[in-house]
């Protein structure tokens, strides 16, 4: 097995597409999650935002927002 840098580069270049997309998205959407999901309890810690519907809400919001940002991380070249 060649796990060298520039090995990896050539493998993830030759990957369809869809593939490359696919990949990207499913490390992006991590990151992007936690992110947002720090923001939102920083929100929390400022003593807003705290009922169960607003909470309920948020969640929904981060979801929404990681998705469409890794998604957009996943498609950029």
């Amino acid at each position: 097995w060649h796990l060298d840098s520039a090995s990896l580069a050539a493998a993830f270049g030759s990957l369809p597409l869809l593939a490359m997309v696919g990949l990207k998205g499913l490390v992006a959407f991590p990151f992007t999650f936690h992110s947002f999901n720090g923001v939102r309890h920083l929100v929390w810690d400022l003593g807003k935002e705290f009922s169960n519907q607003a909470v309920i809400r948020s969640g929904w919001i981060v979801v929404g927002v990681s998705a469409a940002s890794a998604l957009y991380l996943a498609t950029m070249v």
